[in-house]
């Protein structure tokens, strides 16, 4: 993935960057810090690897005992394992020996996913943020405040964060996860919880790289509680090394302070920056070091922020509602980050992650099924050229772009938020600029996204996070279109070579469901949330009971009304208000659709659907008991000798007989020896013979 680049002080280089994205077509004369896709993420020496319960008990084996069949499926594949480490029920990393990685690994994974046992087997892939370099930037936060004209154009993109701030500042008790380098406790716009800040401890998962070394880290250890960012720079003699052979010569990016600023920085305290979310609070957790960190670091890293039981790590006392990540690597999602973001999403929470600076498809994790993937946009409203897009995005949100026209011209679109001085390690607390450091990526519109639903979830805790996106997506403004004829219209991009690295007119095929608006937001997050609990099938002729008393009312306020109604038409309701209601089925097979819509006291609604299938049709009623005709008693004087007689059904005897049982008893004894009876049938079929 994209790295950032050193500075670029000197006029010349500015200069020969600006050529390379000036002059195409539809592309506005802006500085962009991308150059196009990085190479292919290098062979790997770790591998994530899940497997299958006991299919045949359903028993749970052991953290001891998965460890132990993991390591045996690894020796049939042939793998020569050096460690193995769990980071997930079922899901462990091998670490395998050298002269097994590379081309070996890609062998060895293919005979691991065959193996019944293994339920997925793919590479430990690094991942690196999504970030541009320390250069030119910007000191006003424009992208926080209403649209407004300017020399430019109008800065459509802004998010209006000062109209939300009238509703609500946040709240201390939504916590928002900064999954990433650490921070930099010391910022005076952050600080630690303990002292007054907004920065919760944390915790590292920058675990050691393969033979123990801890390169990557570049604390010393491997997983411990100090959540600090030391610095994740990269040197020439880094580059030496195999394990950064592919990472460019940067400065340390700061990046987790970044985003820990865009997202909750001290505000209305006189100093430096505002965050988006006044009251939210930032849980730092380290799963990237140099040349950014694996993926079963940045999976341990979620399951913890979410508060799952991590291995080999300390609960979490304050599991975060919303996690943010501004990292990734290219490809589609692989089966293990989609298990652990399944796993963490049926908790409530909500991840959102930036999706890529390189002009393509959708990187992963934010290709993943769940999650808010974030892409970027111009101030005036259209893609910024390095933003990745596609149909795996889920809203757009500012970017960052510089609109130069001239070399040594200042960042006029940076996004300004907290850093820190040193080029390498830290020196002291300090803010993103328009000319030395500059902040654009989406990595920083994803921040801006996880803020705004921490102030979505102030005002109504009890909104579930796919109603909580849904209505992110309902309240987002339209993508404005460029008055400039040249700029094309964004394409879904056909394959990760299919770039688009210039500007274009966003489409909700290609950049989401619009431009992320933080007033409308809030405003669809205070409607209550109608919940309609209810069988999804019936049987023709059956009672259907259906419930809304599950329905929820913002922070503070209180349902007052349930209508129900059957848009379709077709059924009856027992009652039209209410939290309860029924109906009885039709003739089936049938479809019917019952409509919630509960009202609060401030007059907001939400209205909720619930689909009954009705199979069959109504059985009939049960037969009535058989009925036989009157049997009228045989003449005792008309009895024939030898011929016939008269064996009675049993039980039909004992019914109609009873009174005579006990005059014919005598009589019937004498005569039964040895005889057939034949008697007319009483079914149509001519007479029936039974011996008695």
């Amino acid at each position: 993935m994209p790295y950032p680049y050193r500075s670029l002080a000197a006029p010349t280089a500015l200069l020969s960057l600006l050529a390379l994205v000036a002059g195409t077509a539809g592309a506005a004369p802006e500085f962009d810090p991308y150059t196009g896709r990085a190479g292919v993420t290098p062979p790997t020496d770790r591998v994530i690897v899940r497997m299958r319960d006991d299919a045949a008990t359903g028993a749970k084996a052991s953290s001891a005992q998965m460890k132990q069949k993991i390591a045996a499926a690894g020796a049939r594949a042939g793998l020569k394992t050096r460690a193995v480490r769990e980071i997930a029920p079922r899901m462990h990393v091998l670490e395998l020996e050298p002269g097994v990685a590379g081309e070996g690994t890609s062998q060895a994974l293919e005979r691991l996913r065959a193996d019944p046992a293994v339920e997925f087997a793919v590479p430990d892939a690094r991942m690196r943020l999504h970030r541009v370099p320390n250069d030119p930037g910007y000191s006003e936060q424009w992208f926080l405040r209403p649209s407004a004209p300017g020399p430019n154009g109008s800065t459509d993109s802004s998010v209006d964060a000062e109209a939300a701030w009238d509703v609500t500042t946040g709240a201390p008790s939504i916590v928002v996860a900064v999954i990433d380098t650490g921070v930099r406790f010391d910022h005076p716009d952050l600080g630690t919880e303990a002292g007054g800040g907004k920065l919760l401890p944390g915790y590292d998962f920058v675990g050691l790289d393969s033979a123990g070394s801890a390169r990557t880290a570049n604390d010393g250890d491997g997983w411990d509680p100090d959540a600090s960012d030391p610095g994740d720079w990269i040197s020439s003699s880094d580059r030496d090394l195999s394990t950064f052979s592919d990472c460019p010569i940067a400065d340390s990016s700061w990046h987790g302070t970044r985003v820990a600023g865009l997202v909750g920085a001290h505000t209305d305290n006189g100093l430096g920056i505002a965050g988006t979310g006044w009251q939210t609070r930032v849980l730092p957790v380290r799963v990237l070091g140099k040349c950014g960190g694996y993926t079963s670091d940045i999976i341990a890293g979620m399951r913890w922020a979410a508060g799952l039981t991590q291995a080999n790590a300390p609960a979490n006392p304050v599991p975060a509602r919303i996690l943010n990540l501004s990292l990734g690597g290219e490809g589609g999602c692989s089966a293990a980050y989609q298990a652990a973001i399944d796993e963490i999403t049926a908790r409530g929470v909500i991840v959102v992650v930036s999706a890529g600076n390189d002009g393509s498809t959708v990187d992963q994790p934010a290709s993943c099924r769940g999650v808010v993937a974030v892409t970027g946009v111009r101030h005036v409203g259209t893609k910024v050229g390095f933003a990745n897009l596609g149909a795996g995005v889920t809203i757009a949100a500012p970017g960052g772009n510089c609109v130069n026209t001239a070399a040594g011209a200042p960042c006029l679109y940076s996004l300004d938020t907290t850093t820190d001085l040193g080029e390498t390690v830290p020196t002291g607390a300090g803010y993103t600029d328009r000319l030395t450091r500059i902040n654009v990526g989406t990595s920083f519109a994803s921040p801006i996204v996880s803020a705004t639903a921490a102030l979505m979830l102030s005002v109504n805790e009890r909104l579930p996070g796919p109603r909580l996106v849904s209505r992110m997506q309902a309240s987002a403004r339209p993508f404005p279109v460029s008055s400039d004829p040249s700029v094309p219209t964004c394409r879904v991009p056909a394959n990760a070579d299919d770039l688009q690295n210039t500007e274009c007119n966003c489409t909700t095929a290609t950049c989401g469901a619009g431009l992320l608006y933080a007033p409308g937001a809030v405003g669809e997050a205070l409607r209550p949330v109608a919940s309609l609990s209810g069988p999804g099938t019936a049987t023709a002729g059956g009672t259907v009971i259906l419930s809304g008393a599950s329905s929820t009312p913002a922070n503070g306020r209180t349902i007052v009304g349930y209508e129900w109604s059957v848009p379709n038409g077709g059924v009856a309701l027992a009652a039209t208000s209410g939290p309860q209601t029924s109906f009885v089925a039709p003739g089936g097979p049938a479809s019917v659709t019952v409509r919630l819509t509960v009202t609060d006291d401030s007059g907001a609604v939400d209205s909720v659907d619930q689909v009954i299938t009705v199979g069959g049709v109504s059985p009939p009623p049960p037969p009535p008991p058989p009925v036989d005709p009157p049997i009228t008693p045989p003449d005792i004087g008309n009895v024939q000798n030898g011929g016939g007689g008269g064996a009675f059904d049993a039980v039909l005897a004992a019914l109609a007989l009873a009174p005579l049982f006990g005059l014919l008893a005598g009589r019937l004894r004498r005569r039964r020896a040895a005889r057939t009876a034949i008697i007319p049938s009483r079914r149509a079929g001519g007479p029936t013979s039974r011996s008695s």
